[in-house]
């Protein structure tokens, strides 16, 4: 609302030239500029969780995996077991055999359960804190149904690298083995201001994902044996980390002798025909 001279007034009481409030047009401009940016922002939001993904995706086929021991867990029920951080390197490379995960109910978690979902995964919602039976008692009855279910066993708020009992539970009352996953990298980029150092593998760089060998834990146990159960699914984690790191260093070994012996015939043959 501003002031403005009005020359012609509607009102006998109103003189000629007199001051009258007079709606602006730039106020009217400008309010629809603010809900048009409101819209922008609502359809950004909504969309880039999905772009995310898309480019993920495409970053994770830049990236020279080697997978080994996935064969195992394909075909049958089954937990899957990794660190929190290993998603952005786990996420765009095994959407396709479509595994279920466990998403959080929070804003963050809401926007993970787009991208996991135009990855190819079943999501379902839940967390070790919020939620946390719900959330649970659906990863049983989608491994009941015959799917695989993927955790990050250390979450959703640390400390890192120590296991929660959560996965435990799913494959004990569901009565199906687990699954150790260790993830290494030649070059990666990591967030250090993260609470569990998440990271993204660099295109063109090496990547080694080891699946271990199966767990299994009884279903009737006392709570007293959940601890110890938890501290096996640490050792075995750690353990398929050594594996990949030990595969991955083996991999660049050979892969830093092929060219160098490449090099030296290039050297040899260049020096017979000057």
């Amino acid at each position: 609302m501003i002031w403005s001279f009005r020359e012609k007034c509607s009102s006998p009481k109103i003189r000629k030239n007199h001051l009258v409030p007079v709606r602006s047009f730039s106020h009217s401009a400008t309010k629809h500029k603010r809900m048009d940016r409101r819209k922008l922002k609502n359809q950004i939001e909504k969309r880039w969780p999905i772009w995310a993904a898309k480019m993920l995706k495409i970053i994770g086929r830049l990236v020279r995996t080697k997978a080994v021991g996935v064969e195992q867990t394909l075909n049958r029920p089954c937990g899957i077991a990794h660190w929190h951080g290993d998603e952005l390197a786990l996420l765009p490379r095994f959407g396709q055999i479509g595994p279920t995960v466990l998403v959080s109910h929070s804003r963050d978690g809401e926007l993970m359960a787009k991208a996991c979902a135009t990855l190819g995964y079943r999501v379902t919602r839940g967390s070790s804190t919020r939620g946390a039976v719900g959330g649970l008692l659906a990863l049983i009855k989608a491994v009941k149904d015959g799917h695989m279910v993927v955790l990050a066993v250390d979450g959703p708020q640390g400390p890192r690298g120590v296991c929660k009992p959560g996965i435990v539970r799913v494959v004990q009352k569901a009565g199906v083995p687990l699954f150790p996953v260790g993830v290494a990298g030649s070059a990666r980029f990591v967030f250090k201001k993260t609470w569990n150092q998440s990271y993204l593998p660099l295109p063109f760089s090496r990547q080694v994902v080891f699946v271990g060998a199966p767990l299994y834990f009884p279903r009737k146990a006392d709570a007293s044996d959940m601890p110890g159960y938890c501290r096996q699914v640490e050792r075995a984690i750690k353990a398929a980390e050594a594996e990949a790191e030990a595969l991955l260093h083996k991999h660049l070994r050979g892969f830093k002798t092929k060219t160098e012996n490449s090099a030296s015939r290039t050297a040899i043959d260049s020096n017979r025909h000057p």
